[in-house]
């Protein structure tokens, strides 16, 4: 997982352990998964980050209409 993000591996090691801290995540035989609070957790981030994107589009998209009409 370090080498795929390209981040330390022992800053890896104290997310994941801060992940499972906070049950967000839990360790198994294979390594690492979610627990369904880490689940939840990840899709309310993500939709979050999608609406935010959409807003920075539309106010993006505001300003060169805006532009052109100049």
């Amino acid at each position: 997982m370090a080498r795929a993000i390209d981040i330390d591996k022992s800053k890896v090691d104290l997310y994941l352990e801060a992940l499972c801290e906070f049950k967000f995540a839990e360790e198994t035989g294979d390594g690492y998964k979610s627990t369904q609070a880490g689940k939840q957790a990840f899709e309310a981030i993500g939709k979050r980050m999608v609406e935010r994107e959409l807003f920075e589009v539309k106010r993006r998209l505001k300003q060169l209409e805006e532009l052109r009409q100049a």
